[in-house]
């Protein structure tokens, strides 16, 4: 591997996320789905639906930002898995010119045997 990091680690770690993300969309869904307690004649009323009203928009807030990052963490994912193979491909196709250029009788490099002609080949 070209890149110290192995892209399933990352990929790993990008579908952990997405699960969490899963999860804090439950805890919205449920949170949201609470109502105001009007018909309560107790003198704490207000004071829960001001705790009801506030922990859903602030679970709606946490539940955005997550989705963001967890959408983020997936194209990071994807574009590391790319670029790993991509560079992979790449080493590879240098190390086999270099191989096939190398004249290990020589120890020298053998261009011409890589390319008849030289540079000056048409």
């Amino acid at each position: 591997m070209i890149i110290d990091v192995n892209p399933q680690t990352i990929t790993g770690i990008a579908q952990t996320i997405a699960n969490a993300y899963g999860e804090v969309e439950e805890a919205a869904r449920i949170l949201t789905s609470i109502t105001e307690h009007n018909n309560w004649n107790c003198k704490e009323r207000d004071a829960i639906n001001d705790y009801t009203r506030s922990n859903a928009q602030e679970i709606l807030k946490i539940s955005e930002k997550s989705g963001n990052f967890a959408n983020v963490m997936k194209v990071v994912a994807e574009n590391f898995t790319t670029d790993e193979k991509n560079i992979s491909e790449m080493f590879t196709s240098v190390e086999h010119h270099c191989l096939h250029a190398y004249d290990p009788a020589d120890r020298k490099w053998d261009y011409d045997k890589q390319y008849p002609g030289g540079c000056n080949a048409n």
